[in-house]
């Protein structure tokens, strides 16, 4: 049983939160975990491997009331929103509300810690930015928005020479270590309709990384976010002094994301034969745009991790005159902030396309015609039913209304091509 005073909360028993306990687990430190669900349903799993140093609540629990006073630090995972009653409990008494990246920069003391924000392309980013630092001879830790959390690894007591970080707005709205070496805000486009009633909020918590970096002349603002502060069109991005031949990511929004990747690396030092190097190797992240297979002349495509509008518009625009079917759907945000007339345009660019799931749902209620087509979920879908030069999976949706994650989401599609091929090698 635990003893002593407890100062630390978690606030979802998540991920993130998984995270945040292992850190406390290696310091020591009582903690207690709360959570929506009945505690029956994950206190096992949660408090497996934790020396007996917490405990866990259901947020509804008449009990946590004899802890809130000693509590000291409230560690926020990024899925809940600040508007939890938690939150405000917390703020409300000048208490540190923050969240398992925050918890855990104070210990990184050797070491440079690069971040990348954006609303689109972060991930392909840094996963292209880990991988030159990697060609560079360094010992590389990705993570934050995606893969492991920042504090298991702290936790574990490996050190890297570089922790590279994606950071969603959710992260960057309770972060306060000012521990950032080099950073970069890559884009911008309106999304989170469902965390944020104004798009100047989602863009203030962008744009917090720039106070968290150590030098602000290595915040570094992508193109589309400087014409959008200072009111003027978007400059072309060329990326000068290397060979591009051998770059195998589609589209001009990701020569855009190599050239903004390539600043940070420069910022960090890392010689152009390296970056070159990194270039010519890179075949991209997975569930971006990713080539599965081609089958009976048709090519399919994982675009699992598109969540918003810019996402799936950037994707279409790599197939630029050439024959599309698009697969879209998912959870449904805001329908009164759905941008759908930019949405009937994009379908207007595509040969066909098939709906899925809450948001398939609502456009199919909208749309109507011979190249539309819906299924109620994803696991339904037939493949050997669309026939196209191109199908390209890009959801523009969140993926909480069927999986647990993108991840999960684009392995079932994966699973899907693969087992069309299957069939018709039968």
């Amino acid at each position: 049983m635990m003893s002593g005073k407890i100062i630390y909360a978690i606030l979802g028993p998540g991920v993130s939160g998984k995270g945040a306990r292992d850190l406390l687990v290696s310091k020591n430190q009582n903690f207690i975990c709360i959570g929506d669900k009945e505690t029956s349903l994950w206190e096992g799993d949660f408090l497996k491997d934790s020396k007996g140093l917490g405990q866990c609540f259901n947020e509804n629990d008449s009990a946590l009331k004899n802890y809130l006073s000693d509590l000291e630090v409230l560690i926020l995972s990024p899925g809940i929103p600040r508007t939890h009653k938690l939150v405000h409990w917390f703020l409300k008494n000048n208490k540190r509300v923050v969240n398992e990246i925050d918890l855990s920069l104070p210990d990184i003391n050797k070491g440079k810690v690069i971040g990348v924000t954006g609303s689109n392309g972060k991930t392909t980013t840094v996963t292209f930015i880990a991988h030159a630092l990697e060609l560079s001879g360094g010992k590389v830790f990705l993570g934050g928005n995606i893969g492991a959390p920042l504090s298991s690894y702290v936790s574990s007591g490996d050190v890297a020479d570089f922790y590279v970080l994606e950071l969603s707005s959710f992260q960057l709205e309770t972060l306060t270590e000012r521990k950032f070496d080099v950073s970069s805000f890559l884009n911008f486009s309106s999304t989170h309709e469902e965390r944020y009633e104004e798009l100047d909020d989602y863009f203030s918590a962008k744009m917090n990384l720039k106070k968290l970096t150590k030098n602000e002349e290595n915040f570094i603002l992508g193109p589309q976010v400087s014409s959008f502060l200072e009111g003027r069109p978007v400059d072309k991005v060329e990326v000068k002094n290397f060979n591009l031949s051998q770059w195998k990511l589609k589209g001009a929004h990701n020569i855009e994301n190599l050239f903004l990747a390539i600043e940070i690396l420069k910022k960090l030092r890392i010689k152009e034969t390296v970056i070159q190097n990194a270039i010519d190797s890179f075949k991209g992240p997975s569930f971006r745009v990713e080539f599965l297979d081609t089958i009976d002349g048709c090519s399919f495509f994982n675009d699992s991790k598109s969540t918003n509008f810019s996402s799936t518009k950037a994707a279409v625009d790599s197939f630029v005159g050439e024959k599309l079917s698009l697969i879209v759907g998912g959870k449904l945000r805001d329908p009164l902030n759905l941008p759908l007339e930019k949405w009937g345009n994009l379908f207007s660019r595509v040969d066909d396309i098939v709906f899925f799931g809450e948001a398939g749902e609502y456009f199919n209620r909208q749309f109507s015609g011979d190249k539309f087509c819906f299924n109620k979920s994803l696991k339904d879908l037939r493949l050997d039913k669309i026939e196209n030069k191109n199908i390209l999976f890009s959801p523009g949706f969140p993926s909480f209304d069927e999986f647990e994650s993108y991840v999960e989401r684009g392995e079932l599609f994966s699973r899907l091509v693969l087992d069309l091929k299957n069939k018709k090698l039968k």
